[in-house]
């Protein structure tokens, strides 16, 4: 039987700059209470598991009750829970697209009188590489453009057809579910809501709308450059209903991803802070001092002020804050998403996600 492994494998979404540990910040205090969802009003502890008020540990003088506990590490628990119930969804979905392609393409290889292999084959055809393309490829990987190019040649060609295939097989997977009309309708699962302070973020979309799109973002992190575009689309879709907020997560070993966060939080004290984002993220390979100045002065900022923002602690602390906050939600990687505050797995809401919270 066919397998179609690369639906289910691609169905995960877009890949993040992953964390390998919390960004270092001057917070000393427990996460902020906003950040963590109400309890039940049963006196229960989250998920129902215990009554808050059960003793699970206690000792000559003190006991610790199930609420202590899980109050303390509320952000912590609260991430883990949620991390399940996404794990499982995902899952869950990339079974399902996956099954749905393979009995609508046994269909269709059954009326050819073909196995599914055969018939995949021959709709998606077999793939060219070209030498220009094996030697640009070469050149532009800098772990393997010092190595003898003759040599490395004929795996890199097989890793390029490989790959050619793959994108092709997804395509027709696609155009299969678009022809038989698929609806796919798994519901996402409810999730624990964090709570954000978005006062003085930079946002775009209408101050009402019905949903509100919180972004983590790095500018140094390549997926969150590719990512701008998605959320534009968002926007475009959905110009009523969908505003969309940015929020700083510079990560640690991302060096040049904090001076650029504190510079485009002074483009966003004089109100520039788009023009700034588009910017930066168009030019990724260059984020400098002098680059950021460059494009302060291309987005008309007083420069005088700017300057002077760039080096007061205040608008350090305020990234800092960001980060913050994005610790206290869960959040591990850029970019990440929270729609109506519940985090989004999966790289930018997809417009069937949106349009749920817009029905729900």
């Amino acid at each position: 039987m066919y397998r179609f492994a690369v639906l289910a494998a691609a169905a995960g979404g877009l890949i993040a700059c992953a964390q390998p540990s919390k960004p270092t910040t001057t917070a000393t205090t427990p996460p902020a209470a906003s950040a963590a969802p109400a309890g039940p009003s049963d006196g229960s502890s989250e998920e129902g598991r215990l009554a808050a008020d059960t003793v699970i540990a206690s000792w000559k003088g003190g006991k610790l009750t199930y609420g202590e506990l899980t109050g303390a590490h509320a952000s912590e628990l609260r991430k883990l829970r949620n991390k399940f119930k996404n794990d499982l969804y995902n899952v869950e979905r990339q079974r399902l697209e996956a099954t749905v392609v393979q009995k609508l393409v046994q269909a269709k290889a059954k009326a050819k009188g073909q196995t599914e292999e055969q018939y995949v084959d021959a709709e998606v055809g077999t793939p060219t590489v070209t030498d220009k393309e094996v030697k640009d490829f070469h050149q532009s990987n800098p772990r393997i453009k010092e190595q003898p190019f003759d040599q490395l040649a004929p795996r890199i060609r097989s890793f390029l057809e490989q790959q050619k295939k793959q994108e092709a097989m997804l395509s027709f997977f696609e155009r299969v579910k678009k022809e038989a009309g698929v609806e796919i309708n798994l519901p996402r699962p409810q999730l624990e809501k964090a709570e954000f302070d978005l006062a003085g973020r930079p946002s775009k979309g209408k101050d009402d709308a019905k949903v509100t799109i919180v972004e983590f973002s790095d500018f140094q992190c390549p997926y969150c450059s590719k990512a701008v575009d998605g959320v534009e689309a968002l926007l475009k879709a959905y110009p009523d209903d969908v505003r969309v907020v940015f929020m700083h997560y510079p990560l640690s070993f991302h060096k040049e991803a904090l001076p650029a966060a504190i510079a485009s939080q002074c483009a966003n004290a004089q109100g520039k802070f788009w023009s700034f984002h588009d910017q930066v993220f168009a030019n990724q390979s260059s984020l400098t001092a002098a680059k950021f100045e460059e494009y302060a002065k291309g987005a008309g900022l007083d420069m005088d002020k700017y300057k002077a923002c760039v080096v007061d602690p205040k608008t350090a602390e305020f990234v800092r804050k960001d980060m913050d906050q994005g610790n206290d939600a869960g959040v591990e990687g850029t970019p990440s998403f929270f729609i109506n505050g519940e985090p989004y797995s999966g790289g930018v809401p997809s417009a069937d996600a949106i349009k749920s919270y817009l029905e729900g």
